[in-house]
């Protein structure tokens, strides 16, 4: 599933939270255990982590990149085993007035 688009410039680093109170039971004890990201094409330096027990946090650092469109592929896993995947477009374009 696609959950949003983002633009950015190129030198910015940038972090995207996934709320997955919808994902899992978070109310009845399940809980984010791993987060992992991934990047195609290979260009965005990206990090996934468990930011608190409903919240998936991806670290999108666009240093190295060419300006082109990106997916970010993220893989969170529950403390139960429920295994989730969400897809986030990064545009890397430089912006001028």
């Amino acid at each position: 599933m696609i959950l949003d688009t983002l633009i950015l410039q190129p030198n910015e680093k940038f972090d995207y939270d996934i709320d997955c109170t919808t994902l899992f039971n978070t109310d009845q004890g399940d809980s984010l255990a791993t987060v992992v990201s991934t990047c195609e094409p290979v260009g965005l330096t990206v990090n996934g982590s468990v930011e608190d027990p409903s919240t998936a946090k991806v670290w999108i650092d666009v240093a190295q990149a060419a300006a082109g469109t990106y997916t970010v592929e993220t893989l969170i896993t529950s403390t139960v085993g429920r295994i989730a995947e969400s897809e986030f477009i990064v545009v890397v374009q430089e912006i001028t007035a």
